[in-house]
């Protein structure tokens, strides 16, 4: 008797398992009329009414996922619905907003304010236009054109504007100019580029400066490598070729000297050109 009690708990054991295995099988495959057949226990029920909630909220993920709201819906409580609803009306309003700024992007003003749900947006975005107008004006005014920034003008004020822009730029321009011609010593050039009296004058004197610093130059080097008759093409006073002259005289009894010392005779008298100079030359010979 008590082996066969033995084989009775088995089998029973058995069918429960299977019992089981079969109804959350069921359950989790969405049979759940063939699960409810199965179950035996209230909680079997409560197993089996959440597998079907699962079931119910994965679907609505699932066309929510998809965009199908309508079909969400149908799957949702009252609450879910809600919630739902909310959620379509702010990616809804989200995809508006984005819409409105891509137009903006674009510059299609039409598009965009067809988007507008309110005056304040409205208003807005006339704004941004019109700003993003008059960044572009400015942009094109300072590319220099003008005959561009002028289509994007709207007002007379606008208009005069860019026309005294245009004249500053090409006032500034013209000084530029002007005076890179000047400092690169090009003065035929520059005086194209010369407007007034004041300029004119202001133009020669920069041409006198720069002539005569290049004679002084010239005058200088030829000095400096001895060259007297270099030298004095470039002598413009009676002052400057006597102090030539002085220069010239010191640098010759330099030389003298420096013959002398070095008893390089021929050398000194090359340089000799007072008797006295003579005499020295003749004593230094004799001298032992």
């Amino acid at each position: 008797m008590e082996e066969e009690k033995k084989v009775k708990d088995a089998e029973e054991a058995a069918a429960e398992a299977a019992r089981q295995e079969w109804m959350k099988y069921y359950a989790e495959q969405g049979d759940y009329k063939s699960a409810m057949a199965l179950a035996v226990e209230e909680k079997d029920a409560v197993y089996i009414e959440e597998c079907k909630d699962k079931a119910r909220v994965a679907k609505i993920n699932e066309y929510k996922e998809k965009g199908k709201y309508a079909m969400a819906k149908k799957y949702a409580t009252a609450a879910e619905a809600a919630a739902i609803d909310s959620e379509v009306e702010t990616k809804a309003e989200a995809n508006r907003k984005e819409w409105i700024d891509y137009y903006m992007k674009v510059s299609d003003y039409d598009q965009a304010k067809a988007l507008c749900i309110s005056g304040e947006e409205e208003e807005a975005l006339d704004q941004a236009f019109d700003q993003k107008r008059r960044d572009y004006l400015q942009q094109q005014l300072e590319k220099g054109k003008y005959a561009v920034a002028k289509q994007y003008a709207i007002s007379e004020d606008e208009m005069t504007m860019i026309d005294q822009y245009e004249e500053a730029q090409t006032e500034n321009s013209r000084k530029e100019w002007l005076q890179h011609y000047i400092d690169t010593h090009d003065f035929a050039n520059a005086a194209a580029y010369v407007v007034s009296d004041e300029e004119l004058e202001a133009l020669k004197a920069a041409k006198e400066a720069y002539l005569e610093h290049c004679r002084v130059t010239w005058r200088d080097y030829y000095t400096s490598v001895g060259d007297y008759d270099g030298a004095v093409k470039y002598v413009v006073s009676n002052d400057e070729l006597t102090n030539l002259e002085g220069k010239f005289e010191a640098m010759r009894k330099e030389h003298f000297n420096h013959y002398l010392e070095q008893r390089n005779y021929k050398g000194a008298a090359s340089m000799a050109v007072t008797n006295e100079e003579v005499a020295q030359i003749r004593a230094a010979r004799a001298a032992p």
